[in-house]
């Protein structure tokens, strides 16, 4: 059969976009063809500043070796299509969901759309079509939102529970094989690291969004959970330097990646108070595989990745509150946290390492951090290493685990 694969411009990063080669390639190796769309967003990538998950096209193309069609699919072309669980709206300059446009033509066509879920981030954005199968991660937080009597508009980005699906694993899980990754050595060269200190990689929630409201007056107005994030991380920042000498003399150091959604213009120069590029070396996107394999541990803020780093066996330090999901930092009436993670700590006992003691930290940093990053942790005894509220059995399975599960549910309609 002939598929098309429709990938939504800024919806999938240099960071992971290996996966979806190996995707191709194992889909391809069942018989079927591939074929990879992608229109380039001619809109804001001209925009000063703005930097989208995919430049160009013909960048990622090139990058990887593989052709990659700039446009959207035919269904006459076609006798499936698969799309992913996000949009981005913006790209066209129409706020519109492209996937719902092109399913809807699939469909009239007679022809079967598949909703797969591709990256780590938690939300799923329906497609509003009852011809649309869904393969996610799992369907716990559907049954703990509705168990919890959740109104829907705080979690939109759930599906309802009445849609069909079937559970997968992730495809954007950084820990698959990477093909052309480097090795250690060369990592270690290309990023002028010192190869007689170990590394912590320095995951900062997303700068673009929140820089605007750090060191505000006004801070009080926000809600307690997005406030003790900020005056936590404010601290950290501001005290940046000492710990940094304290990690140094622990044999460590801290090696950034910035969110997927932040430009490079953010790590230019050596004074920018955010990403304190004066202390870290940050890495390429392109480059995301091999920071979280070599790293021994991880310190986040800010960022719902701290829920996925167990599938890379990454012990983190969350410098925040624990609790990340969308809206987490907004006000609602009742001005308090709704979330369907209520019932796992709202969050912090996903996190595969720790959420930190503040008033400890602030007492005494070297002793606080001498003792987590000298702690041995052991991902077997991690209680959500399987049977994941949020990304289900995606713990150690690969691209052939994927392509089974979606053979099985093609021969199946």
């Amino acid at each position: 059969m002939r598929i098309a694969l429709y990938i939504e411009p800024h919806k999938s990063s240099h960071a992971n976009f290996y996966t979806k080669v190996l995707f191709k390639k194992e889909i391809e190796s069942r018989g079927h063809v591939l074929d990879i769309y992608i229109p380039n967003d001619k809109i804001n990538i001209k925009k000063d500043g703005k930097e989208p998950y995919i430049s160009t096209v013909t960048e990622l193309s090139n990058f990887y070796g593989i052709p990659i069609i700039e446009g959207v699919p035919k269904p006459s072309k076609y006798g499936m299509l698969f799309v992913f669980e996000d949009y981005y709206k913006d790209w066209s300059g129409k706020a519109e969901d492209y996937r719902k446009c092109i399913s809807r033509l699939f469909n009239k066509g007679g022809k079967n759309v598949l909703c797969l879920k591709d990256d780590t981030i938690m939300e799923v954005r329906p497609i509003n079509s009852t011809n649309i199968i869904y393969g996610i991660p799992s369907n716990k937080l559907m049954t703990e939102r509705d168990s919890l009597n959740i109104d829907r508009k705080y979690h939109y980005w759930i599906l309802p529970s009445n849609v069909k699906h079937f559970i997968m694993p992730v495809i954007s899980n950084l820990s698959m094989p990477k093909p052309n990754a480097l090795s250690k050595k060369d990592f270690y060269q290309k990023y002028g690291l010192d190869s007689n200190l170990k590394i912590i990689a320095y995951l900062p929630g997303k700068v673009r969004k929140w820089r605007s409201k750090f060191y505000k007056d006004k801070i009080d107005n926000y809600n307690k959970n997005f406030k003790t994030t900020l005056l936590q991380t404010n601290w950290f920042l501001d005290n940046f330097d000492v710990i940094n000498n304290i990690l140094r003399d622990l044999g460590y150091q801290l090696v950034g990646k910035l969110h997927i959604r932040d430009s490079n213009k953010f790590i230019k120069g050596d004074t920018n108070k955010y990403t304190k590029t004066k202390y870290i070396k940050y890495v390429d996107q392109y480059h995301s595989h091999e920071l979280l394999k070599y790293a021994d541990y991880a310190i986040t803020f800010a960022t719902t990745m701290v829920y996925q780093l167990y599938l890379y066996d990454l012990p983190t330090l969350d410098l925040g509150t624990g609790i990340y999901y969308p809206r987490w930092a907004f006000t609602n009436p009742e001005n308090r946290v709704i979330t369907p993670l209520q019932n796992f700590r709202y969050g912090r006992d996903l996190i595969y390492g720790e959420v930190v003691n503040f008033r400890e930290f602030q007492k005494d940093p070297k002793k606080y951090l001498n003792t987590f990053f000298t702690k041995k942790f052991n991902i077997e005894t991690f209680k959500y290493r399987y049977n994941n509220p949020i990304y289900g059995n995606s713990y150690g399975k690969g691209i052939k685990d994927i392509a089974n599960i979606l053979m099985q549910v093609i021969s199946r309609i």
